[in-house]
């Protein structure tokens, strides 16, 4: 009996630290790609993609800037999916919150949190949890050309803007050293579409 309760505690500990990561996930991603999307007097009160590649030969992945603004997998129309013309994404070096706001994914880099264990600050968590937030570039090593498209993602960081972001959150414990859950995800320099509206006239 001891056996089983341990267990079931230990089990109900690692569902709690994964909900407390995937609730982080979940926060972060919600945020823009990049601080430099988001100049309403640029780029019309919505996301655009930023280009990566102001200085590469990969024209694959840049706008047509003359024409359409688009890239390969755009849909053509208005309020769809553009480049944002003058703007490249933030440096490596760069990464991080600026003067404490968090109005893009890689603002939260060292935003960590403590949960709380017990009521004593609204929460009712089973053990205290250190949530860690890492966001960072990863290769885009794709051959855009290529077709089928195919791709093996390194989850390793690089020192250039590429058009992929790994988010990366740690729980740990103080009251279980033992204790580490780290989930992932990949977010991409997509950019955000309007949706089509009517408007009715008397």
């Amino acid at each position: 009996m001891l056996t089983q309760s341990s267990t079931a505690i230990l089990t109900t500990v690692q569902q709690e630290a994964i909900m407390a990561a995937s609730t982080q996930i979940g926060n972060v991603i919600s945020h823009p790609w990049d601080q430099n999307q988001t100049d309403p007097e640029q780029n019309g009160g919505y996301i655009k993609v930023v280009n990566v590649n102001t200085a590469s030969a990969d024209d694959e992945l840049d706008m047509d800037s003359n024409i359409t603004r688009t890239r390969k997998g755009h849909f053509l129309g208005d309020k769809r999916r553009k480049f944002y013309q003058n703007s490249a994404p933030t440096s490596e070096a760069n990464l991080g919150s600026e003067g404490g706001e968090l109005n893009d994914i890689d603002d939260f880099i060292g935003n960590n949190q403590v949960l709380v264990q017990g009521n004593a600050a609204g929460n009712d968590y089973i053990r205290t949890y250190n949530v860690n937030i890492d966001v960072d570039y990863i290769s885009d090593a794709a051959n855009y050309t290529q077709n089928p498209l195919n791709v093996t993602i390194n989850q390793a960081a690089v020192a250039n803007p590429t058009n992929i972001k790994l988010i990366t959150v740690v729980v740990t414990s103080n009251d279980d050293p033992n204790l580490q859950i780290q989930l992932s995800t990949f977010a991409s320099n997509i950019g955000e579409g309007k949706l089509l509206t009517r408007e009715f006239y008397n």
